[in-house]
């Protein structure tokens, strides 16, 4: 089994529900190579980044559980297994190495609705189809594409039927993997686009068209499917995109906005509005200004409040750029590893006169220490003193001793570390850091600059922002 520092259970959820809420309980065992922690998230449709549900240990005997609550069904991901689970369902999983496997590893469900969490694997395994496969050979001949794309859908159907009816699948279960395998239809017949600049997106369109995807649009429920949202955002970068841009046009993004105003209504409006800002937020001209002052003005009447909360607190957090950051901020409490209490701002004071990349990191994270290690390579380089950069270690780590050996493994690169001392730290909460590791990066004075910086390996990307400043 691959050295991953913990297995990761991801859930994507639907916008909004108002059924019941029931329990769902997984427990689970690892038989040989044993993680250190289960976490349980789920993938924000909009954000494109994780939240956190619970995070679990896993025993010294490699045991966990988990408990939460479901109001609906939902579409999830266990390391490489993809499940779907209901309200109320009680599971048992088991984790063996398995060498022979791609994923080196073998999973054993038991437990209500075990067949549920087995048919991405039984489809993984007879689907005649390779859409990666087919998209490596694509000739660009796009109506060609399409046609094994749907061939592929036809076939894929018929597997879920089969299966359904041999394991006596829910009727709900069913239903949600039919949406999902047309979701998985829609967002692979516009992959070629990623790799044909040339393409003519007109036949796809005329084809779109002709299938009534102004209907999909309207069905909230799709909107539970990561697939589809990834169709929806293709759909609008390539097709709206394409209907809009013409040589010599230079506010192509206030003639999208327009667009999607005038010709989209309900939820998808809605989502590809705060798509579009999620997008032009990050840009800095006055084109793309007056765009996102139009969406932060027309989120206030989003039906979708979720939708409606990421524009307003993105807008704030972005109007805060080149400002200090708040004193609620500053005036968290913090540790060092010998136990002294302190606050950030007194932190950040003593290192003024120096761009302060901000670490946000765990000890449980491997991603986390990887970038540790390389920072230790620029940093014996000498990179980061010449070009007066300093890296602030904060610590998400909720295991002081976890922590502690961690930094004092690492003692010559993580001179500047720090734990919170309380959590859920206010840190995490302003700046919404849903997964690490996540960079923040100040200024000689201590303002913001960036809410989301390039890492200390992407070290030209880093330099390149500190030199636009």
């Amino acid at each position: 089994m691959k050295n991953n520092l913990s297995f990761i259970l991801l859930l994507f959820l639907a916008f909004n529900s108002t059924a019941q809420k029931q329990n769902v309980f997984i427990s689970g065992a690892f038989m040989q190579t044993k993680m250190p922690s289960v976490n349980l998230l789920y993938y924000d449709l909009v954000k494109e980044d994780f939240e956190y549900i619970v995070k679990t240990k896993v025993s010294a005997k490699g045991t966990f559980e988990m408990r939460f609550e479901l109001s609906e069904p939902v579409y999830c991901k266990f390391y490489e297994d993809f499940f779907y689970i209901t309200p109320g369902d009680t599971i048992h999983l088991i984790v063996t190495d398995d060498s022979l496997s791609s994923k080196r590893y073998k999973l054993q469900v038991t437990g209500s609705n075990a067949s549920h969490y087995e048919f991405s694997d039984f489809l993984k395994l007879n689907s005649a189809i390779d859409i990666d496969k087919e998209l490596k050979n694509y000739n660009s001949n796009w109506s060609e594409f399409q046609k094994t794309c749907e061939k592929k859908y036809n076939m894929d159907l018929a597997l879920l039927n089969e299966y359904s009816l041999k394991h006596r699948a829910t009727e709900q279960f069913r239903s949600f993997y039919k949406d999902e395998l047309c979701s998985q239809y829609l967002m692979s017949i516009l992959l070629p686009f990623y790799i044909d600049k040339s393409a003519n997106y007109l036949t796809a369109e005329t084809y779109l068209k002709s299938i009534r995807v102004d209907t999909l649009f309207n069905a909230d429920g799709l909107f539970r499917h990561q697939t589809y949202l990834q169709f929806c955002r293709d759909y609008l970068q390539f097709i709206v995109r394409a209907k809009v841009k013409s040589p010599g046009i230079n506010n192509e993004y206030s003639l999208l906005y327009q667009f999607v105003n005038e010709n989209y209504s309900g939820i998808i409006r809605e989502y590809f509005l705060a798509f579009l800002f999620n997008n032009l937020v990050k840009l800095k001209n006055d084109e793309t200004g007056k765009v996102v002052e139009k969406i932060f003005a027309n989120a206030n009447q989003f039906s979708d409040e979720r939708l409606k909360t990421y524009v307003l607190r993105k807008y704030v957090l972005h109007s805060n750029v080149n400002q200090n950051l708040p004193d609620s901020i500053l005036s968290i409490g913090l540790s060092d590893i010998k136990g002294n209490k302190t606050e950030l701002k007194k932190v950040i004071e003593s290192l003024k006169g120096k761009y302060i990349l901000i670490d946000n990191w765990a000890s449980w994270c491997g991603p986390c220490l990887q970038e540790i290690s390389k920072s230790h390579d620029f940093i014996k380089a000498g990179g980061l003193k010449r070009d007066s950069i300093e890296v602030l270690y904060l610590s998400q780590d909720e295991s002081i001793l976890n922590w502690k050996k961690t930094v004092s493994k690492n003692k010559s690169t993580m001179i500047n570390s720090y734990l919170y001392i309380s959590f859920p730290n206010a840190f995490s909460q302003y700046f919404n850091i849903s997964s690490i590791p996540r960079y923040i990066l100040l200024n000689k004075e201590g303002k913001l600059i960036s809410l989301d910086a390039p890492r200390v390996s992407e070290y030209a990307d880093l330099i390149k922002l500190i030199k636009l400043q």
